[in-house]
């Protein structure tokens, strides 16, 4: 309930200026108070299912009556909880204006949205999130208090330009992001969603939920990296909170939950895991066979031999992407007038709408959010078609990943695997393991993704991948 009611704090804000520019006639405040709602009796019920249903509203009625008391008590001054005189909770009329009817509208949506009572604390809640285990962050993290300092993201060194994803993607994934439909939940499913127990309250980092002026300070750096635009209305809500690196730094997490609950589940993520490389044969024979099979290729008779490896990594990786047609999916749920963050225009049906300085407008986080469930198979299948491109095999990507036939090491035909953002090559000359890392460097600079941790070709008799030791053409 406290993480609602300052939310609904934030909001005092919005609902002053709406009474101010939306013309619907009457003064704002006080709001009336909606009537008490006493729970049912369990013997009024023949199903506990019906029973359920009868609770969750009537403990929804009274949330809203006391954030209603919230909002009077801010608006004239007083503590929260201290409830207005009776006479001020109801118009003389008996009935609401329409610019209260609108505000009250607002709470029980705000409401139903929240969902029931949390049985933990917000923190205690993310820090369970974090202990859990991931296939992309196997490390554990902790929690973070927001340092701009400490945020690479915000450095003024900080020189990534986001490309728009359909225009670096495959088609597949491309088309997922034009047309947002093939993502979101239908509205019968969003409603059993919400029969089920209502939507996940985006989790935000406690500085910066509290603290307005920084964070309008801080998403308006994130507008000027192009990682922030702005819409009219949002479809779900996320959040954004910090953890610890072990440089010291901060990393930024986007508490994609809600969205991932209105989003239907992404395609199999086919990653160059440990068991796509636990296929790899590196044996004397297949070292046989694979000379055999390149007997046409002639190499160079000064060309070293052996096993030599590369990789990199992409900077920032999932902030190298931005897409405007899912913004409204991740919007950061702090409207404001648009003059206060400096806003001229929304995105809003496939094109840019100029906007008046007193409308008010939602932020919306557009760069590829780490915490949604399709920001993973978007990033690897855009990095899988970059490093694919690259390969001297003709119509064969010789790739290392999941659901793929491994390939073999030959010479002249270098391999390479892909995990998420990075990307590693293996071949068994230093001329075509160089050819073909030069080739991938040079592809993600052509559209204008930045590379770092570079690791240039060298010989790697021993070597490690995903965990997995490989030593030379033994077993």
């Amino acid at each position: 309930m406290h993480l609602m009611l300052a939310s609904l704090y934030d909001h005092r804000y919005f609902i002053q200026q709406l009474s101010i520019y939306i013309c619907m006639g009457g003064d704002l405040y006080p709001l009336p108070v909606p009537p008490v709602a006493l729970p049912p009796r369990r013997s009024s019920f023949g199903h506990a299912s019906v029973h359920r249903r009868m609770v969750d509203r009537s403990d929804r009625a009274c949330r809203a009556r006391h954030a209603v008391q919230v909002l009077n008590a801010c608006s004239s001054g007083q503590a929260c909880g201290v409830e207005r005189p009776a006479s001020d909770r109801v118009r003389s009329s008996g009935q609401p204006s329409r610019a209260q009817a609108s505000v009250l509208e607002r709470v029980h949506c705000r409401i139903a949205a929240f969902g029931r009572r949390p049985v933990q604390s917000p923190e205690e809640a993310v820090n369970e999130l974090l202990r859990t285990s991931s296939v992309d962050e196997p490390r554990r993290s902790t929690l973070a208090c927001f340092s701009w300092d400490k945020l690479k993201l915000l450095r003024s060194d900080w020189s990534v330009s986001p490309q728009s994803i359909c225009e670096v993607a495959p088609e597949d994934v491309a088309k997922v992001f034009k047309d947002p439909a093939t993502v979101r939940l239908c509205s019968e499913e969003v409603d059993a969603l919400y029969g089920e127990g209502g939507l996940i309250e985006p989790y935000w980092d406690a500085r910066l939920r509290g603290d307005r002026v920084l964070r309008r300070r801080f998403l308006l750096a994130l507008k000027a990296k192009r990682l922030v635009s702005f819409r009219r209305r949002i479809s779900s809500r996320v959040g954004i909170f910090f953890v610890d690196k072990k440089n010291g730094a901060i990393r930024m997490v986007i508490d994609a939950r809600q969205a991932n609950q209105l989003h239907r589940a992404p395609p199999h993520v086919a990653l160059g895991s440990a068991r796509a490389w636990a296929m790899l044969d590196l044996s004397e024979d297949a070292a046989a066979s694979a000379e055999l099979w390149s007997a046409a290729f002639i190499p160079d008779a000064e060309d070293e031999r052996g096993m030599f490896s590369a990789g990199g990594d992409l900077c920032d990786g999932f902030y190298q992407f931005v897409n405007q047609e899912l913004g409204e999916d991740f919007g950061l749920d702090y409207p404001e007038a648009a003059s206060y963050y400096e806003c001229t225009e929304v995105y809003e049906d496939g094109r840019w709408i100029s906007v008046s300085k007193d409308e008010v407008v939602f932020p919306c986080f557009v760069g590829l959010a780490a915490g949604w469930t399709w920001a993973m198979w978007a990033m690897h299948a855009t990095v899988s078609h970059i490093v694919a491109s690259t390969s001297d095999g003709g119509k064969d990507p010789l790739i290392i990943e999941d659901k793929r036939i491994t390939p073999l090491v030959t010479p002249g035909l270098p391999v390479a695997s892909t995990y998420v953002d990075n990307f590693a090559i293996l071949g068994c000359l230093r001329s075509d393991t160089s050819r073909r890392y030069s080739k991938i460097v040079s592809s993600f600079t052509k559209v204008g993704v930045a590379l770092h941790e570079l690791v240039k070709v060298h010989p790697d008799e021993t070597f490690e991948q995903v965990g997995l030791h490989f030593c030379g053409h033994s077993e």
